[in-house]
């Protein structure tokens, strides 16, 4: 059971006590961002290892055999798709912070 006072919310359960800050956040919220927490971390990490892996093998590729290997050009190709997709992962993180950041109040006051 939750009251409200002056200072805000006290949380009292049966079983101890608990005197702490909290802010109030709508179950759809937590619900929607740790279902998006999962997505993004395979999008950013699925495309850090394809950039690194292409990147790399390209570079080799480059070297070795010279830049009209058809291996070589692909390689650009997977650099970029993979930069793509772990940029895009990286920026949803960063909108799913920003969204719960906004439920916690500015102690600058």
């Amino acid at each position: 059971m939750a009251t409200v006072n002056k200072t805000g919310a006290i949380i009292e359960n049966t079983y101890h006590s608990l005197n702490e800050e909290v802010c109030p956040v709508p179950k759809s919220a937590i619900l929607e961002n740790s279902s998006s927490a999962l997505e993004e971390i395979w999008q950013f990490s699925v495309g850090g290892f394809l950039f690194s892996g292409a990147f790399w093998l390209g570079l080799e590729r480059l070297l070795t055999v010279g830049k009209d290997d058809a291996l070589f050009l692909a390689c650009i190709a997977f650099v970029i798709c993979g930069g793509v997709l772990a940029v895009s992962g990286y920026r949803q993180a960063q909108r799913r912070v920003s969204r719960l950041e906004k439920y916690i109040p500015n102690d600058d006051s």
